[in-house]
């Protein structure tokens, strides 16, 4: 599936390589690097159970969809590697070595190598980087989860990813700034370059900001959003998370219907368990005005 604005952000590179020629092998190289990235993570949801899977592309590149969680955990993180793995073995590393070994290489094929790296070399690196959304901040998160209750997994997951955006951002921006990236007489392969740097610098950017206010987003909220994964849980029939998540999240800072739907969840997961008498104990703490609803 194809969205509107892959388009525009290709005709505006376009507009910034000034031929035809390169927009035409630019868009070539991106084409087949995001729809081989996101295939490989395709390919391992459908593995794993994921049906409806496809794929999306999009002004910002391309996303893999499942209409289902996948599970178990181990199969969350090989989705989330299976894309930045898939390019860099099969695309990056390939082109890697053969623009070190081919010295006189015709002007279009090392343009091609050279986008060829920047987009399955430096920009797998990117979606590596342990920040959220990104792959790797997935990764991180699935990791953490092993070890502390998801909530906690997810808060630390956003304050690493925090710190790594800011650093990594700001170090790009330094960068950028200090080489003057956009001055006359640079070729399309370096124009490229410098705009896959604005890109990066700009994202991890946006994306610290997004998890700092993850972080600082508390009450009401914090609880409706542990409420709605408590619930999806639920429904996919994994109650240890289920329970896990309504146990750590913040419902004495919520009103009163939303302590209700925890108190309903941890009542449904009990039922579920088979335990009646316990799913009875907790029904009997629900508010009486949602009790009566």
């Amino acid at each position: 599936r194809i969205n509107g604005s892959f388009g525009v952000a290709l005709l505006l590179i376009g507009v910034l390589l000034g031929s035809v020629e390169d927009l035409v092998l630019f868009a070539a190289v991106a084409l087949i690097s995001i729809l081989l990235h996101e295939a490989a993570h395709v390919s391992v949801m459908r593995r794993y159970g994921g049906t409806d899977a496809h794929i999306v592309l999009q002004a910002v590149g391309g996303l893999a969809v499942s209409a289902d969680r996948i599970r178990p955990r181990r199969a969350r993180v090989g989705v989330y590697l299976a894309g930045s793995v898939a390019t860099f073995v099969l695309l990056g590393l390939p082109a890697l070595l053969v623009a070190a070994r081919w010295d006189d290489a015709p002007a279009s094929v090392e343009a091609a190598l050279t986008y060829v790296v920047w987009l399955n070399v430096w920009l797998a690196g990117f979606c590596l980087l342990p920040v959220l959304p990104n792959d790797g901040g997935r990764v991180l998160y699935e990791v953490l989860g092993v070890a502390v209750p998801e909530v906690t997994a997810a808060r630390a997951a956003a304050a690493i990813s925090a710190v790594v955006a800011l650093l990594v951002g700001g170090s790009v921006c330094v960068v950028l700034l200090a080489g003057d990236p956009f001055a006359r007489g640079f070729t399309a392969e370096q124009a490229v370059g410098s705009l896959l740097l604005l890109y990066l610098a700009v994202t991890l950017l946006v994306y610290a900001a997004v998890n700092v206010t993850a972080l600082t987003n508390s009450g009401t909220a914090d609880v409706a959003h542990d409420i709605e994964r408590a619930f999806l849980a639920l429904c996919d029939g994994d109650l240890d998370l289920a329970e896990d998540i309504v146990r750590h999240s913040r419902a004495q800072d919520a009103d009163l219907l939303r302590r209700g739907y925890v108190m309903e969840i941890l009542a449904w997961v009990a039922l579920t368990r088979g335990d009646r008498a316990r799913a009875t104990r907790v029904f009997a703490r629900v508010p009486t005005q949602m009790a009566h609803r």
